[in-house]
């Protein structure tokens, strides 16, 4: 086969077919694991291919049929993504985004479209020649951001390991060293928020923890807006700015930041200490230690029939589903709950950390380092305050898992809290009693909720029940040098609590903001 005829072979029908399903997993690379795409490529590609195959039995003509097979794909692939445009927009734009009207619109032009092509006279093999260019340029251009990120994060790793040294040590009986848990609860506010935002009073659940012999800071705000700012920050014991010179006003790149969390000072030096490292799937990519001495994931269903996932789902509302999911009645009613999934594996996460720290971790031989990062009271709202599931979707099948309303975000936002506090105590408290070393259990929220709120988090220390007392402003910045001035032989000076907000679009463009709650003002 020439190159001419090669050139002029119809590739650019599969390669649209599988662009879509490349293209968003690139727009979301830093947050997902890679192997996620494969069930949306393979979907596309036999779509693609089942297409291309009618469209040859029709019209006999195996350039047109493609040329034809990729006009109905780009409709088909895009369709979802103009309407959330459209939603988003304003005036008129925001009119035309309804099913009825986008979704004409759209079938009138896959009828003309497909119409005017197949009564052609041409024989498209320049066409065919262009669109396969065009076609390859567009998967290369979406491939490029994903091994651009792992390139950079892999440089991030390495220039994070470069600069530590050992600055703690242990000179007592090795069977003392504590073993270490840092409990992440996501979106944790603190008390007062509780009380002020959500009309909740969470008295009962700090006395528990106090009784414990927990300190709570109940002025503690977060040192960041975002989970990937805060967790970096806190794992390194250091404000960003501090961190890295990359993390300068107009950088929207999170990269550095997710190197430090995988490549931590903590964790870096507890480690050389002999400690174990365990960590868990969280769902995010960039917050997995995969690498660490036991990496616990659920027994999830992994095969190509398992329920769909949250990248799935959001790619089948990138394209034409989402107009059939949003006007058939039945099909919203039944399988489209599933486009707005049960969150079967994030069900499956939080429920394996929670069983894990309360009943295999404590045996587990140590020294060990537990990092636990439990995507809960965080969206999506899906669990009941007794652990069981909750029916409504309306709890979750918003834009990007948030509820459908304002009273349905007030009730789910407790209900998770009141689920997480019914199970932390115990766990906790199973944890110190359980264990043959002292504890140390950090339990803490990255960041608050939203708005008002967002600073504000759940802050609390179990020092083996010594009597250190602690700041009651003491933020996260500052938890490990605790642990480590005391427990370590460490002579780290305590940074002043401060607290900075920023959007997901610029996260280093931080503002300073003041505690403004009165009892807690300095």
């Amino acid at each position: 086969m020439t190159m001419k005829r090669i050139a002029q072979f119809p590739l650019h029908t599969l390669l649209l077919s599988i662009y879509p399903a490349i293209a968003l997993m690139s727009a979301n690379v830093s947050q997902i694991d890679l192997w996620l795409v494969r069930r949306p490529l393979l979907a596309s590609l036999i779509f693609g291919c089942v297409l291309l195959g009618l469209a040859w039995w029709v019209f006999r003509s195996l350039q047109k049929a493609a040329i034809i097979t990729s006009y109905v794909l780009l409709l088909f692939f895009s369709y979802g993504h103009i309407h959330q445009l459209l939603l988003e927009s304003s005036g008129f734009l925001v009119n035309l985004s309804h099913h009825k009207f986008l979704g004409s619109i759209f079938i009138l032009l896959l009828l003309g479209g497909v119409f005017l092509l197949s009564r052609s006279k041409k024989d498209f093999k320049e066409a065919t020649s262009a669109l396969n260019m065009i076609a390859t340029a567009l998967v290369i251009l979406a491939i490029i951001p994903v091994v651009s990120y792992n390139m950079r994060l892999e440089q991030g790793k390495r220039t994070a390991q470069a600069g530590i040294t050992r600055d703690i040590s242990y000179s007592g009986d090795p069977q003392k060293m504590p073993d270490i848990y840092y409990i992440i609860l996501d979106s944790y506010t603190r008390a007062d928020a509780l009380q002020r935002d959500f009309d909740y009073d969470n008295s009962s659940f700090i006395s528990k923890l106090e009784q414990i012999g927990f300190q709570v800071g109940d002025c503690s705000r977060s040192n960041y807006g975002f989970t990937e700012l805060s967790i970096s920050s806190t794992l390194n014991l250091n404000y960003l700015s501090a961190l890295s010179d990359q993390f300068t006003p107009g950088n929207s790149d999170l990269t550095q930041a997710t190197a430090l969390i995988q490549n931590n000072y903590v964790r870096k030096q507890l480690k050389e200490l002999g400690y174990k490292i365990v960590g868990f799937e969280t769902g995010y990519a960039w917050n997995q230690w995969k690498d660490a001495d036991l990496y616990v994931t659920p027994n999830t269903n992994m095969s190509l029939v398992a329920p769909l996932r949250p990248f799935e789902e959001m790619f089948l509302r990138s394209t034409a589903f989402r107009l059939i999911a949003d006007t058939n009645k039945k099909l919203r009613s039944g399988l489209v709950d599933q486009l707005v999934p049960h969150h079967e594996q994030h069900v499956a996460r939080t429920m394996t950390m929670l069983e894990w720290l309360d009943k295999d971790l404590p045996a587990m031989a140590g020294p060990k380092f537990v990092y636990a990062h439990i995507n809960v009271p965080h969206v999506p709202f899906i669990f009941e305050p007794d652990g069981s599931l909750v029916e409504d979707s309306n709890f979750y099948r918003g834009e990007q898992d948030y509820p459908v309303s304002e009273e349905y975000y007030q009730k789910g936002y407790i209900n998770q809290v009141q689920f997480v506090n019914n199970r932390i105590p115990g766990i906790v408290e199973n944890i110190i009693q359980s264990s043959e070393r002292p504890v140390v259990i950090i339990l803490q929220g990255d960041h608050g909720f939203m708005n008002e709120n967002r600073l504000e988090i759940l802050n609390a220390i179990y020092l083996g029940g010594d009597a250190v007392l602690l700041d009651r402003s003491m933020s996260p910045v500052n938890s490990f040098r605790i642990i480590f001035n005391k427990y370590f032989h460490g002579n780290f000076t305590y940074l002043e609590n401060l607290s900075y907000l920023s959007t997901s679009e610029l996260p280093y463009d931080l503002t300073l903001i003041p505690e403004n709650a009165k009892e807690c003002e300095k």
